[in-house]
């Protein structure tokens, strides 16, 4: 199998990093295709700095280029809109940067969407290798164990009728998602 191919949806602050990584960490197994912003000028900044072509518009951009990876770099505010279009419309794999989306009707039309295409969704958590998240994790999850744990869940569980629960039951199916990235 050849290098996966990203595009990159937004060229702001975040996106530098992204390019970076895939044009160093993981140039073996990836290389970064194309990129695209509404502000023509952050585009063709990033565009021409790693030799790719640039785009201000993401349906000109995924028209015009062979990706299997769109990652959606937006406003947090446009994550859920930007990564449903493109994923009924171009069927391609998505990487979408933290928070997935600020409503969970929206992270649920989202999953919803990808299921649908046959596509894989990855959000970016960036922070889970920390170390104090790592121990925070670990402590929850012992804690979760223990008999007041199991209530204390049971009551969060009762008090928000699962909605809470079942967030984080569907965002962590996202850390089976990197597949699509190997």
């Amino acid at each position: 199998m050849g290098k996966l191919r990203f595009v990159l949806v937004g060229c702001g602050r975040i996106a530098k990093k992204h390019a970076e990584v895939l044009t160093s960490v993981l140039k073996d197994e990836a290389e970064l295709a194309a990129v695209c912003d509404i502000k023509p000028d952050r585009a063709k900044a990033l565009g021409e700095k790693y030799h790719v072509p640039y785009f201000s518009s993401y349906d000109d951009m995924l028209n015009s280029i062979e990706a299997d990876v769109v990652s959606i770099l937006t406003e947090s505010g446009n994550h859920a809109r930007h990564t449903i279009d493109i994923v009924k419309k171009y069927r391609k794999h998505m990487v979408v940067e933290k928070p997935m989306a600020l409503l969970l009707d929206d992270a649920d039309q989202m999953i919803r969407s990808c299921d649908e295409a046959g596509v894989k969704l990855f959000v970016v958590k960036q922070n889970r290798y920390n170390l104090p998240v790592m121990k925070l994790r670990e402590a929850l999850e012992a804690a979760l164990k223990s008999e007041e744990g199991q209530k204390a869940g049971q009551w969060l569980h009762s008090f928000t009728q699962g909605r809470f629960l079942l967030m984080i039951s569907r965002y962590s199916r996202f850390s089976r998602v990197v597949s699509c990235l190997s």
